[in-house]
């Protein structure tokens, strides 16, 4: 092939691009002198090709093997022009002029060094910042955290202008009057990227990293322009985005043995419509002086390409000359063309309607016979139909024995869902647009560890880190989750309180030392000696490993709290305490730095040490810094996964060529995403330093969408919904929707819903039998012989929650710890009225005196200062109705009995009655009442008048029947809840109520017990004989009440859905 200069090629959008540049520079079609020779090992040798990417050097490599077989030779040297930010560190040279330069700066150090010139901004604000003030004083940053976020951005928007080689000197040009004084304030502001930023890189002896990048191209560059006649050298793939990239390709483009091959050049564009883009890409003047620009054209997918070929000196006139390598099926052209047509700049659409410009409908339909449309209901639909789709791919066909796929697409999301559906086939893809540090293993142990000692009292986040799947404390797995499991039992759950990783051996001690107490909990009772000693092991251990931080605290100036301390000897710390946390018993770290989430998490905390940063903050203001670190930082797979399955972002697929592509997320704000405007910099601003706009991006996205439309095989997807909101299609996916027509966009739309079928039939499966409601009929031996009072009631209600605890011997597992409950403050009052009640005589039970009981009970529960305050006023208000019933009561009443116990034998019916009174007080007339303390709204009156709730009705039975053995066998004249909640009524009496005669029918207490113990004799025999089942939750609350400690065991959520859904309550 011979070309005049400039030396510029095309491979168009369906030709595997790297194949074809292999196959050019082997045969020697793209730079004379330049092709392999089997006879000269060195052939190549000479030789330097530049491709964006490295993933693409090696694609390139593997393809130059492939094609010289079993020859020898020397392969050209392959070079990333580091386009991405992932490869902008891996152009390199050893050019004398580019080993004077500064090496860049790590992107850590310049985002703590950033974050350090923010806060030294703050502490000496600018005058015109002070005035905008008015004398009050700026909030942000308001930690170290904020200033982390700010430097980072600020490093981002530096490195973004630096790439595209603008000023921020730029902003000097903009009138003030033309901006707002919040944009002037930026402005101010932005000094920090102008001139204090470029001053310490000086002083450090860094530069910044895209600076760094352009002086290294531009060394070579200006390097091959002195020598014109030396090595062949190929641009390939390159859409010259950067400034130092295009002087590059303009450079190799004239010289004799350069050669540049661009992707993706649309031949199918008439010259009319590249005129139309240079035209709307040109910057016009305003009768007013000002400059108009049209940024919608930089959307455009040639757009970039048209500018490339520009600053080589192409005109557009000459565009279409340009000599196209590769050719296409009759099929991918009329595709090629079609998707061209509707890609059109908007200023040209109206060619659409021309006569013969779109070909009929039958001369599109082989162009797209092997497109695919899916329109999924929601993400998790289009993620099942993407992995079918994918499977399918996967497939042998004829002539393509094993063929290879990709998802692509720029919704890390969709491509994770993905990740998991191709699971259910067996297929495992790498996904290379990578996963969040945050998410990874090694991420969430880190803020675990730094939360867990910074942050004390979260019993939740002691038991996440003990338990992490990382976390060994020197031991193996199996045994470092069994201890670790001990030590949440022990010390973590059941009661109220906090956790300190530095106390929790003492906290496992105190709790584990109450296993032999007559109260315990049955559960801890069950904790054996040995387990018991494992797991105070275990805390000394856990205590140990996270010394290195807690160690930092100050003591007696409250929880959490230290001294300022750099941030590099926190980073250093906390890589000491992971390593002690993860650490097994043989000594091995592998788990922890092993992979690709280690070594990135322990580069941010390497690089963090590193990093010169003269930030200091505390501890637990080192919480948000470390994750404003490791947000956003994003983990890049190792080789590994299927090898014919892949994923990739919009970045990693270019230049790459599958048998089958798949675009997923062909929605607006996802492909293409949504223009992000910078929080620093308006539009105006942007353009008065000749940064380009976001619409740039857009553009480049729609080449990738245009070479992606090129596959053999292609699949595109959406969902209709995105979470709960509707989504909108993509604009390219409607433009060509129109453009190819109904019939044809209905045949895309079926093919698709056969994979959406497909993919629906996965989930169908045989219908199971809804779990029914349990009733189990244990053998009468294995059932109770003995019931407490308040048993009985639950008995009553929900059967099956007696047949797990005293059948099966099941204990709930008992809540974290947490701040005191309605649970500790009704324990608390009833030991108020028990030391008000005991303490003094009838008559002399004063409001003076339950006060003072009450305030000495308040200062030794060592309650919050929040919940004692809300506590105590509750209890101030119940405190002058139980004073005021007291001083009425008091005439009749003898002494008062509290908690009395009594045991009771049914003998004829084999039972045994078992509990404690709250009061008995013992009456002048002979009788007693008894007094159930309350400090909620259940059980209602009704509840124990009707007998749901039959404790005091039972209390009454066992003390007429002598069960109470202090007091022996008498007659009951009143049954009463003292509610202590502060609201009316104080008193309520369930038997009667004198105060509301003949509102209700009279029960006496005598009676209530009788019908009590008959009820519960006739229960206890129907579940003995058999005739009737422990039934889960007979009589619930409600029918929505799912709160049970053992509903999850009768599975009440299943059974009570089939129930509602036959029209039942689930109640009956």
């Amino acid at each position: 092939m011979s070309w005049a200069a400039p030396r510029i090629a095309t491979i168009p959008p369906g030709a595997d691009f790297l194949a074809t540049l292999a196959g050019q520079i082997i045969d020697g079609g793209l730079v004379p002198g330049l092709a392999y020779n089997p006879e000269d090992p060195l052939s190549l040798a000479g030789a330097t090709v530049f491709v964006p990417t490295r993933r693409a050097a090696r694609v390139l490599r593997s393809e130059l093997t492939d094609l010289i077989g079993k020859g020898s030779a020397i392969l050209p040297t392959i070079r990333p022009l580091g386009e991405t930010d992932d490869d902008a560190g891996f152009f390199d040279s050893a050019d004398p002029e580019t080993l004077a330069l500064d090496p860049p700066i790590p992107p850590i150090a310049a985002t703590l060094r950033l974050a350090d010139l923010v806060l030294a901004w703050k502490r000496t604000l600018p005058q015109t910042v002070r005035d905008h003030l008015g004398g009050v004083p700026l909030v942000a940053p308001a930690n170290p955290a904020d200033a982390i976020w700010l430097g980072r951005a600020l490093s981002d928007l530096i490195q973004a202008v630096e790439t595209e080689e603008c000023d921020f000197a730029g902003l000097d040009d903009v009138a003030s009057a033309d901006l707002q004084q919040w944009w002037q304030l930026t402005a101010e502001f932005l000094k920090i990227a102008r001139e204090y930023w470029p001053a310490l890189l000086k002083e450090i002896h860094r530069s910044s990293p895209a600076r760094h990048h352009n002086a290294m191209l531009d060394v070579f560059t200006r390097s091959l322009a002195a020598s014109p006649a030396g090595r062949p050298v190929i641009v390939a793939g390159s859409t010259g985005t950067r400034p130092s990239t295009a002087r590059l390709i303009a450079t190799v483009a004239h010289l004799p043995h350069g050669a540049v091959v661009l992707p993706g050049l649309d031949h199918a564009m008439r010259r009319s419509h590249w005129q139309a883009l240079a035209e709307a890409a040109t910057t016009r003047q305003a009768p007013d002086g000002r400059a108009l620009v049209d940024v919608a054209i930089r959307s455009h997918p040639q757009y970039g390409l048209h500018s490339l070929l520009g600053s080589c000196g192409v005109e557009t006139g000459g565009i279409g000359d340009i000599p196209e390598i590769g050719g296409l099926s009759p099929e991918l052209e009329m595709r090629r063309r079609l998707v061209s047509h509707a890609l059109l700049p908007a200023i040209a659409t109206e060619t659409w309607g021309e006569p013969d410009f779109l070909p009929a409908p039958e001369a599109i339909v082989p162009g797209f016979e092997h497109v695919s449309l899916i329109e999924a209901a929601n993400e998790r639909e289009e993620a099942s139909a993407l992995a079918a789709a994918m499977r399918r791919a996967l497939e042998p066909r004829p002539g393509i024995p094993e063929p290879t796929a990709a998802l692509v697409t720029p919704d890390r999301n969709l491509a994770r869902r993905v990740v998991t559906e191709l699971a259910r086939y067996g297929i495992e893809a790498n996904d290379s647009g990578g996963s969040p540090l945050t998410s990874s293993l090694q991420g969430g142990l880190a803020r675990l560890a730094v939360h867990v000692a910074f942050a004390p009292g979260d019993p939740v986040a002691i038991a996440a880190l003990l338990k992490h799947p990382l976390a060994r404390f020197g031991l193996s797995g199996p045994e470092a989750r069994a201890r670790a499991g001990f030590v949440e039992r022990i010390a973590l759950r059941g009661g109220s309180g906090s956790a300190d990783i530095e106390d929790l051996e003492a906290l496992v001690s105190a709790r584990e030392s109450g296993r032999r107490e007559r109260h315990s909990a049955r559960w801890l009772k069950r904790i054996g000696d040995g387990e018991a000693g494992q797991a105070r092991d275990f805390a000394v251990r856990a205590s140990a490993a996270l010394a290195p931080l807690t160690s930092l605290l100050v003591e007696r100036a409250g929880p959490g709290v230290t001294n300022e301390i750099p941030i590099g000897r926190l980073a250093a710390l906390t890589a000491d305490a992971l390593e002690r946390i993860c650490i097994d018993d043989t000594g091995a770290l592998d788990a922890l730095w092993g992979d690709e989430a280690g070594a990135d998490l322990a580069a941010v905390l390497l690089e963090t040490r590193d990093s010169g940063s003269t930030l200091s903050m505390t501890g637990h203001e080192w919480i948000g810094a470390l994750d404003a670190l490791i947000s956003g930082r994003m983990i890049k797979p190792r080789a590994g996964g299927h090898p014919r399955a892949f994923i990739w972002g919009a970045l990693e697929a270019r230049l790459q060529h599958v048998d089958t592509l798949l675009m997923g997320g062909l929605n607006e704000g996802v492909w293409p995403q949504a223009g992000q405007e910078d929080p620093f910099l308006s539009r105006s601003m942007k353009a008065a330093i000749g940064l380009e706009p976001p619409e740039r991006r857009i553009g480049q996205a729609a080449h990738d969408f245009q070479m992606a439309m090129g596959a053999p095989e292609v699949v595109l997807s959406r969902s209709h919904r995105s979470g709960k909101a509707p989504t909108v299609a993509s604009r390219w996916l409607q433009r060509l929707l129109a453009v190819i027509g109904p019939q044809p966009a209905a045949m895309l739309r079926s093919r698709g819903e056969a994979l959406l079928a497909h993919a629906r039939t996965l989930d169908q499966e045989p219908s199971t039998p809804t779990a029914s409601r349990p009733e189990p009929r244990p053998p009468q031996e294995l059932q109770p012989a003995s019931y407490s009072f308040s048993e009985v009631g639950k008995l009553r209600r929900d059967p099956y929650a007696i047949y797990a605890r005293r059948i099966l011997g099941l204990d709930p597992l008992e809540p974290f710890l947490a701040d005191p409950g309605p649970r500790e403050r009704g324990t608390l009052y009833h030991e108020i009225l028990e030391a008000f009640v005991s303490g003094a005589d009838p008559g002399s039970r004063t409001l003076d005196m339950l006060r003072a009981i009450a305030a000495e009970h308040f200062a030794r529960a060592g309650l919050p200062d929040a919940t004692a305050l809300v506590w105590r006023m509750r209890f101030e208000k119940a405190a002058e109705a139980i004073a005021e019933w007291e001083n009425d009561t008091a005439a009749g009443l003898v002494r008062s009995l509290v908690e009395t116990r009594a045991s009771l034998d049914l003998p004829l019916a084999g039972l045994r009655l078992t509990g404690m009174a709250d009061r008995l007080d013992l009456r002048r007339d002979g009788t007693a009442w008894i007094i159930d303390y309350k400090t909620g709204g259940t059980p209602s009156r009704k509840e124990a008048r009707i007998l749901l709730d039959p404790q005091l009705a039972l209390e009454a039975y066992a003390l007429i029947n002598g069960g109470f053995k202090d007091v022996g066998g008498m007659p009951v004249s009143g049954l009463l809840y003292l509610r202590l909640t502060g609201r009316e009524p104080f008193a309520e009496r369930i038997d009667t109520d004198p105060e509301k005669p003949g509102r209700d029918e009279f029960l006496s207490p005598a009676d209530l017990a009788a019908k009590a113990a008959e009820e519960f004799v006739k229960l206890v025999g129907l579940l003995r004989s058999g005739r009737r089942g422990y039934l889960s939750r007979a009589i619930p609350r409600t029918a929505r009440d799912f709160g049970g400690e053992y509903d999850h065991l009768a599975r009440v959520a299943e059974w009570q859905t089939a129930v509602d859904g036959d029209g039942g309550d689930g109640d009956d």
